[in-house]
């Protein structure tokens, strides 16, 4: 390990390197994939559950267990577009409970709310063993020594970036769209999907012919 330090503090001007021709399709990895991760609308799910619960009957001390209880769950394109399926359909789900029985002057039932919770736990059990993972592992492996530097300062302030967005929107985009907020996020998930897949397909195929 120290070794491996030494040598990559030897490389002189990674964010030179990375945006040279070679580097191309490790740069749009480290932009497309922290983005999308963000994008599946895991930070409103993390940052606003105690909100979500409080908002569907669940009082004081029970939206906080409900939102820990997410937190806990929370442990190549496969595993990508398999978890963005379960993702979707959680949504969905979630969605059209939220659409169809909840809303003024109406409360959800406790069979109802219990339903959710556990469909918002499966969506973030979806991330966690997809996105959530992948999301971090894969820029890191695909970026050669002299851009590795660079490739994972670039994945972390673009995730960090687009967290920020998310948290200082959503309770806007909530109030606005209500449960529509989550068909918006189920259809970025779809577009994430079917991006991630075509460009992990490129990146195999810049890959294979570099070799």
């Amino acid at each position: 390990m120290i070794d491996a330090s030494e040598l990559a503090n030897s490389v002189k001007h990674p964010f030179r390197n990375i945006l040279k021709k070679r580097n191309r399709p490790q740069l749009v990895m480290a932009i497309i994939m922290p983005m999308f991760e963000i994008l599946t609308g895991i930070s409103s799910i993390l940052f606003y559950a105690h909100v979500r619960f409080q908002s569907m009957g669940f009082k004081g001390n029970a939206s906080l267990y409900s939102s820990a209880l997410t937190r806990a769950v929370l442990c190549r394109r496969v595993l990508l577009i398999g978890g963005g399926i379960q993702m979707i359909i959680c949504q969905v789900i979630v969605g059209i409970i939220l659409g169809l029985k909840f809303g003024k002057y109406k409360e959800l039932s406790e069979t109802d709310s219990i339903v959710v919770v556990v469909v918002i736990c499966l969506f973030v059990v979806a991330f966690g063993w997809s996105w959530g993972t992948l999301g971090w592992t894969m820029p890191s492996e695909i970026f050669a020594l002299e851009t590795r530097s660079a490739g994972q300062s670039i994945t972390v302030a673009i995730n960090l970036f687009f967290t920020f967005i998310i948290a200082q929107s959503f309770l806007s985009l909530l109030c606005g769209m209500k449960f529509g907020l989550l068909l918006f996020f189920d259809g970025l998930i779809t577009v994430n999907d079917a991006d991630v897949a075509k460009a992990l397909v490129l990146e195999e195929d810049h890959l294979r012919k570099s070799r």
